[in-house]
């Protein structure tokens, strides 16, 4: 990764398929260099330029944390991260969040992670949490609601698409 001059956006995929590989020295080497165009940016007095590698590295860290299994950590680590630059970056930071408190047994404060992520590039795969966390709750009405909003996110979806026919299984059982 270094001696490459990557974009932020190509690191942050780097990094995340280091988390997901357990390469460690990847996802650091990643979030070092993340960190480090944030200082040079601060230096050169662009505070808000510097939010963004920042924040990239900040959310690598607590991905690479929710992977490792530590999802008590990467909830502080997300939480920290998260709210700082807006767009697709404070998304899947918030997706890991929502995963973190998931993963943790909230299931409520993994609801409202989901919640925001209603908008973007997460939307479907927030729906479809969202579904699962309200049935593990008992909470039908939300679930059915969740589901077929699931459906309407899916109506261009290939026909044999595995969430079309488990939303299409909860709807039947759930009375929808």
């Amino acid at each position: 990764i270094r001696g490459v001059e990557l974009s932020g956006r190509n690191l942050m995929a780097a990094g995340v398929l280091a988390a997901e590989e357990g390469d460690q020295d990847r996802l650091d080497e990643a979030i070092a260099v993340l960190r480090t165009r944030a200082d040079s940016l601060r230096e050169a007095g662009e505070e808000l330029q510097a939010l963004n590698p920042e924040s990239l590295a900040a959310g690598l860290e607590g991905y690479g944390q929710l992977e490792s299994g530590d999802a008590n950590r990467a909830r502080g680590t997300l939480e920290r991260a998260q709210g700082r630059v807006g767009g697709n970056i404070d998304a899947f930071i918030r997706l890991w969040l929502a995963e973190a408190h998931e993963e943790l047994g909230r299931t409520q404060e993994a609801l409202h992670w989901y919640g925001l992520l209603l908008q973007g590039p997460t939307v479907s795969h927030a729906h479809y949490r969202m579904a699962h966390l309200a049935e593990e709750l008992g909470d039908t009405e939300r679930a059915r609601t969740e589901w077929e909003t699931l459906l309407l996110n899916y109506a261009d979806a290939e026909p044999d698409n595995p969430r079309l026919a488990e939303a299409r299984d909860a709807l039947a059982r759930l009375g929808g």
